[in-house]
């Protein structure tokens, strides 16, 4: 006899602000980190399954941080890596 097993899944997404209101910018790289490894992994994880329901916490300091990275000038780790190789 087969058990079906219902289950919750949620994701409780925080991240500290590493945003320096005086310059106007992130001086930690952590969240464009998290973002490229982390956060796309979970939700491809999330939908791989037609019938998974996940639900997702996000808080809005990471959310700030997350639409920052879109521009530029916004993150002193992403400026550096622009910039030329010496």
């Amino acid at each position: 006899m087969a058990v079906r097993l219902r289950l919750v899944i949620c994701w409780h997404m925080h991240q500290p602000s590493y945003w320096n209101s005086y310059d106007n910018v992130s001086l930690m790289p952590l969240t464009f980190i998290h973002a490229i490894k982390d956060y796309y992994d979970m939700i491809r994880l999330a939908t791989a399954r037609e019938r998974t329901r996940v639900t997702f916490n996000l808080v809005p300091s990471l959310i700030d941080q997350i639409e920052s990275l879109a521009h530029p000038g916004s993150d002193k780790f992403l400026e550096l890596l622009s910039g030329p190789v010496r």
